[in-house]
């Protein structure tokens, strides 16, 4: 083995030979029976009963790229076996996230007698009372956070406190996938079932930010060999219009291409236009639908740079020295307030919340950083809220004003929230002397691939005297491209995209700097080189 990898291999704890040979296989083998999940074996017993006598079934699902793909895996998958089913999602705008008394009302009025909730549903306990009275069956999916109750009906969710399944960290469409996978064992089904929607359950699970280790890597890496077959017509469209290449879409590619314009139909309109495209049997169709959700993301980033920009100024004018700051933002566009905190948590090194007006309370969407379990601290002020679910990095909430200023007042006063407003990054893979890396090293990285959440690129730390000269590069100027003396001759350097100027005056002054960056490999006329792509200064 290239003894870079097995160095990366031993710093992320991966030791063993079996799990070695596990993490760099092709073909993992990580997978575990459905049937561990609590309530499955009941879920599948309600699910093909409703099936066998006809019933009405709702897939009810959320409206970012988790909830499209958990929605989709189900209607492909049930679809064989049903013409009598159906999904809903609701409108961010008027209805909200997750199960509410309108659409509930609306699915009645469908005759529906089964609901199946995905991404979704796991605080939704009055909501599941109200479904029960109206003579509907209800089956939860979900893979967020549990409160300290769970709605009184079967749950699917590997979280809960009576669930052994032994891995806990499925996407929402995994959750769903799981349904599927049980459905199609019990009644003997073709595996090709199952394996059409291993691509879109891929994009689900990177699009999700889940931990891709353990079965979630497996989900992936057969996901992504599925996705260059792909029998999903929507899908096939959408990636050669995003300009990827269909037998090499990366997990990157998901995060920052796919995942974006799918998010973008329930930030911006409606997410049914995602699961329509995943659904669909029509060129043309797809065609139609990837051109207005082409449209959309392009709104969505208009929009989002300047939320961002009036966000920033906010917090600096009144709420920069919050440890956490609740930032209300009156005319802020809600499909675009998720991103946006989460851009604002990365620039200030806070958690952050931002909140819009809803009636007589305010809706808010926040991001954690690393070190905070959002759903734990929000947990301790329950009461408090109108609403509230989500997981360790993020959660949505409505609060009523009044409950804010308390809530903000009490977390204020913790003291295992840091005051920071700009640190250093100081975790790193490795520390390397780029005289001893090779180009082969470097591809060898490639089988750490994919990369996400969990198993994010290997960063190294390369440490460097002031013998460096830059150029500034980039239509505006705010990249630098900086050499070292002693590298010239490989044609070794250093590229930092959008830097830091307190990190460009380390330069230019010349400390002796410890680079903290990620290796690649920089192929210009048939001659390849290795770069390092800065991420931040010691």
């Amino acid at each position: 083995m290239n003894k870079l990898l097995k160095r990366v291999l031993d710093s992320r704890n991966i030791v063993d030979e079996k799990d070695i040979e596990e993490f760099l296989s092709d073909t993992p083998q990580k997978t575990y029976d459905p049937f561990l999940l609590h309530g499955m074996k009941e879920a599948v017993g309600l699910l093909l009963d409703a099936i066998n006598n006809n019933k009405r079934i709702c897939i009810y699902g959320d409206y970012d790229a988790d909830g499209i793909t958990s929605i989709s895996i189900l209607m492909n998958v049930l679809s064989t076996l049903t013409d009598n089913i159906t999904y809903y999602i609701p409108r961010r705008f008027k209805e909200g996230y997750g199960l509410n008394t309108k659409a509930i009302d609306k699915i009645i009025g469908d005759n529906v007698e089964l609901i199946i909730t995905v991404d979704c549903g796991i605080q939704s306990i009055k909501e599941v009372e109200y479904i029960k009275n109206h003579g509907i069956d209800v089956i939860i999916t979900d893979h967020h956070t549990p409160g300290e109750n769970i709605p009184d009906t079967i749950v699917i969710n590997p979280k809960q406190a009576n669930c052994n399944y032994p891995f806990k960290e499925l996407a929402g469409c995994g959750v769903a996938f799981k349904l599927a996978q049980a459905v199609q064992r019990q009644l003997g089904l073709d595996k090709s079932n199952i394996n059409n929607v291993l691509d879109i359950l891929a994009i689900g699970t990177v699009g999700d930010i889940v931990s891709l280790t353990d079965e979630n890597r497996t989900i992936v890496k057969y996901g992504l060999r599925q996705l260059a077959k792909t029998k999903h017509i929507g899908l096939k469209v959408l990636i050669k219009r995003l300009g990827l290449d269909i037998n090499d879409v990366k997990s990157e590619d998901i995060s920052f291409k796919i995942t974006p314009h799918l998010n973008a139909t329930g930030r911006m309109k409606e997410a049914t236009l995602g699961v329509r495209l995943l659904l669909s049997n029509s060129e043309d169709e797809a065609n139609i639908l990837v051109d207005e959700i082409i449209e959309l993301n392009n709104e969505r980033r208009a929009i989002q740079t300047d939320l961002l920009n009036e966000a920033y100024i906010e917090y600096q004018s009144k709420y920069i020295n919050d440890k956490f700051p609740f930032i209300i933002l009156d005319n802020a566009h809600e499909g675009i307030t998720g991103i946006v905190a989460s851009q604002l948590k990365d620039m200030v090194n806070k958690p952050i919340a931002l909140l819009t007006p809803d009636d007589e309370n305010l809706k808010a969407t926040s991001r954690a950083t690393d070190d905070v379990h959002l759903f734990n601290l929000f947990n301790e002020y329950a009461h408090l809220f109108e609403k509230m679910g989500g997981h360790k990095a993020a959660s949505g909430f409505t609060i009523s004003r009044n409950n804010l200023a308390i809530l903000r007042e009490n977390i204020e006063a913790l003291d295992n929230l840091a005051n920071v407003d700009d640190t250093v990054m100081s975790n790193f893979d490795l520390e390397i002397f780029m005289n001893d890396i090779s180009v082969d090293d470097v591809e060898s990285l490639n089988l750490l691939e994919p990369y996400g959440a969990g198993n994010e690129k290997p960063l190294f730390k390369v440490s460097l005297d002031n013998n460096i000269d830059i150029i500034k590069i980039g239509k505006e100027k705010k990249h630098i491209r900086f050499q070292h003396n002693d590298y010239k001759k490989d044609g070794l350097e250093f590229v930092y995209f959008n830097v830091k100027q307190s990190d460009e005056s380390k330069l230019k002054n010349n400390y002796n700097s410890d680079i903290i960056g990620i290796l690649n490999i920089n192929t210009w006329r048939n001659k390849k080189k290795i770069q390092m792509l800065v991420k931040d200064i010691l």
